[in-house]
């Protein structure tokens, strides 16, 4: 929790990468940290590292049951991955 904390404060401070560090460094420690996770791979696809963010989230996804805001993170990720991609997104 206090890595996740750590990660907000550096998110407001403008440096997305050292929190990006931070949040991973929470799930090497516990995988199973949902809020870690949740943070990382917004913060991933805020940065554009949308491979990374699929990875990330994969093992959120394969939870059942499956929580909702993983869902929703999936289907954004997937929008932005049509419109970046896709020549009909543009």
């Amino acid at each position: 929790e206090s890595e996740a904390q750590d990660a907000h404060a550096l998110i407001d401070a403008g440096d997305p990468q050292a929190a990006l560090h931070k949040l991973h460094s929470a799930l090497t420690v516990n995988p199973g940290n949902d809020d870690a996770r949740y943070d990382y791979v917004k913060l991933l696809i805020e940065n554009d590292m949308l491979d990374d963010a699929e990875a990330a989230l994969a093992p959120a996804l394969a939870e059942i049951p499956r929580q909702l805001r993983f869902d929703a993170l999936k289907h954004f990720l997937d929008a932005i991955t049509f419109v970046s991609t896709d020549p009909r997104g543009a």
